[in-house]
Order: C-alpha cells, then structure tokens, then sequence
C-alpha cells in the first residue's frame, strides 16, 4: 500500500527505537488513522512498526471528500498532538 498522505519525514533513529520499546512495552497506545480506501492518513510509523512486531493496533477510520482534505487531516492530526 502507499502512502500518499506521509507528509513528514522519517523518525530519527532515536525517536524510532523509543517508539519500538514504547510499543512493544505498552502497545500502540494512539490508533491509526486510515481513509476509507485503507490508506494510513495518521499513524504511518506507529502501524508499520506495530506490524513488524506483529502487535494488534486500533485503527480508526475516517471518509475523506479527496486527497486535500486527507492531507489537511494528517497535518492537523500531526501538529494537535
């Protein structure tokens, strides 16, 4: 699947091996968000890692009217957290 809706960039590593440790520990504790086509519009590090590690996540969906409002979502998702 793409991800049309990755806006930012890749997790320093750092940043990505706490995330790991954090999700092994606790479990993906924020759900992903997907578009009705299954596309991750919020989520994309968490739910890759997640399925690397084989571990169950939420994952909440949300229509979206085109990709400008899915790409308006994933900004306002990323910078409200």
């Amino acid at each position: 699947m793409t991800e049309p809706y990755q806006l930012f960039r890749p997790l320093p590593q750092s940043i990505e091996d706490a995330l790991r440790a954090s999700i092994v520990r606790f479990g993906v504790l924020v759900p992903v968000v997907k578009d009705q086509q299954g596309n991750v519009i919020d989520g994309h590090h968490r739910a890759r890692i997640a399925d690397e590690l084989g571990v169950k996540y939420r994952v909440d969906e949300v229509a979206v009217a085109d990709v400008a409002e899915a790409r308006e979502l994933a900004r306002t998702l990323n910078a409200d957290r």
